[in-house]
């Protein structure tokens, strides 16, 4: 579509926590409830009450078994080190947001697959 801005990325986690990861990541971008306090210049609450808060950005993750990254060493597999796929995909009409929760989870270790706003011009709209 022409009015979302676009991100895929990936990372590798421990096949044990892979549904959790999966889990915690679609829960940071989805809406949340903050407590939200107005003080006088007192330092007296005038106001408390709840208000929801969202980063604008909707996330998808899928977990990739099939790519389960083992090392072998000649005849032996070496299982310590197996890793299960992540692939993180992020879709907003915000990009300030949408570029910086990418390059939050690059300094968190994933690795970008593809996007449509860095540089390049995927969906035919001037304005990406």
């Amino acid at each position: 579509m022409n009015d979302f801005h676009e991100a895929v990325l990936s990372i590798e986690v421990e096949p044990s926590l892979a549904t959790a990861y999966k889990k915690a990541i679609e829960d940071d971008n989805s809406r949340h409830w903050i407590k939200n306090e107005i003080k006088d210049a007192d330092g007296n609450i005038v106001i408390s009450d709840i208000k929801p808060s969202w980063n604008g950005n909707h996330c998808s993750v899928s977990i990739d078994n099939s790519l389960t990254i083992e090392k072998y060493s000649g005849a032996i597999i070496d299982r310590t080190e197996r890793k299960t796929h992540l692939t993180i995909a992020l879709i907003s009409r915000t990009l300030p947001n949408l570029k910086e929760q990418v390059e939050w989870y690059e300094r968190m270790g994933a690795k970008v697959i593809s996007t449509n706003y860095k540089g390049e011009n995927q969906n035919g709209n001037d304005q990406n």
